[in-house]
This record gives C-alpha cells, structure tokens and sequence, in this order.
C-alpha cells in the first residue's frame, strides 16, 4: 500500500484494451480526498475518459491524504462512435 499522501499509480487489468471509458467518483467521499484529485468537478460529472490500454498499462495516478480514506471509482464503457464517413448498412 502507498504510504497516506504520496502518489500512487493503480492499474486496472482485465478491461478491453481497444475500448474507451468514462470514470467517475461515487460519493459519499470525503472532502480532503475530492481536493487532492486533479480536476475534480470532472470526476464528479463522470468528464474523464480513458483507453482501457491506458489504465491497464499506465493506470490512474491517485493521492489519498489519509489511511483512514478510500475513494470508490465507477468505470462505464462507451460504446464506439461511428465515423460520419463510415456506411451502415
């Protein structure tokens, strides 16, 4: 485990690597934990996306300020989005 208030990269296997997905943080969490993560409004709206190579490989780098504190992510696949120029029959 990481020691409270340092960085530490969490990388999450078995997800398909050629998908995208949005990441949100549940609530309830506590507030220290909110103002530690980059962005964090765009947490709470479910605004950031990744490949699923990308945290398989490189991961979420995360800082909890406390032990005593966790954060619970939800992560949601997104289905691919058609080109404009691609033909569906």
């Amino acid at each position: 485990t990481a020691m409270a208030g340092r960085p530490t990269t969490v990388r999450l296997p078995h997800l398909e690597a050629g998908a995208t997905y949005d990441l949100r943080v549940l609530e309830p969490l506590d507030r220290s934990v909110l103002r530690s993560l980059a962005s964090p409004e765009a947490w709470l709206a479910g605004d950031v996306r990744q490949g699923g190579a990308a945290l398989a490989h490189r991961g979420l780098t995360l800082q909890l300020p406390r032990p005593q504190t966790s954060l619970l992510l939800e992560l949601t696949r997104v289905e691919p989005v058609y080109s404009p120029h691609e033909y569906i029959a």
